[in-house]
């Protein structure tokens, strides 16, 4: 799992791990209210990604809506390749793309496109919610829990999600090792952050992982920085596993044509 966790900071985290959410009431953050979709057509987030300081990858996020079978989607499009010395090293160019269901945000289809070095990888997963299972390519339907994330689509699951005083736990299937795992979501602090010459609030969500005893740690540092706004577009993600500091930055939001350059 460690191998597809540093997939899964570079290029999800996302960013599919749960739906935090806010609501506000005189000011002040109401942890346990649900709002409504945090899911914006048309906008696309463009990030950097650096590892140790060293800039290695991009990543940009997208959210449009579409029909498949006669039912209106959602269409959530990942995309991270890497970049200058580090493509020089290792050329990665990775595309997730998951249809989910407009009013629960769970995933129903997720289609894949990986190129990593000289592999290559297309396939399909096919969730079905209400029997809980899912479907990798033409394989036998694998048993998963209710109301199951795909890691493709974390980070706006992360973002619309309700967080409990106590910490919200995220059902979460990975496919590489076809399991299913869990992640909590706890909120932290507040603090004032400056993007582009405007000056606003941001929330740190803490993010919790299962480790092979079944065990919630934080041995990862993972945290995610959203905007303290209805948006809540993630700004900055960090994580610190053994092979070195990941942090994400945000660039741009070019649906609202805003700038935030670091």
């Amino acid at each position: 799992m460690k191998k597809y966790l540093i997939v899964f900071f570079l290029a999800i985290f996302t960013f599919n791990l749960i739906q935090v959410s806010f609501a506000y009431e005189n000011s002040s953050i109401v942890e346990t209210k649900k709002i409504g979709s945090i899911i914006q057509i048309g906008e696309k987030l463009n990030y950097t990604i650096k590892w140790n300081g060293l800039t290695a990858a991009k990543m940009s996020l997208e959210t449009n809506q579409v029909t498949k079978d006669k039912k209106a989607l959602y269409k959530l499009d990942l995309k991270l390749a890497t970049v200058g010395l580090a493509r020089d090293l290792f050329q990665m160019n990775n595309n997730y793309t998951a249809f989910v269901d407009t009013k629960t945000h769970l995933p129903e289809i997720v289609e894949r496109n990986l190129l990593q070095g000289t592999k290559s990888d297309q396939s399909t997963l096919v969730y079905n919610q209400e029997k809980h299972t899912v479907t990798i390519a033409n394989e036998k339907p694998l048993a998963i829990l209710p109301n199951t994330h795909d890691l493709s689509s974390i980070l706006w699951a992360i973002r619309s999600a309700s967080l409990k005083p106590e910490g919200e736990k995220i059902t979460i299937f990975n496919s590489t090792d076809k399991r299913t795992f869990f992640a909590q979501i706890e909120l932290g602090k507040k603090e004032e952050t400056t993007l582009a010459k405007a000056s606003s609030f941001a929330r740190e969500l803490i993010v919790k992982l299962e480790d092979k005893e079944k065990i919630i740690s934080d041995k990862y540092a993972i945290r995610v920085w959203v905007t303290d706004d209805e948006r809540r577009i993630p700004i900055l993600i960090t994580a610190q596993p053994s092979f070195g500091k990941i942090k994400i930055e945000l660039l741009n939001s070019e649906s609202e044509e805003e700038n935030y350059e670091k």
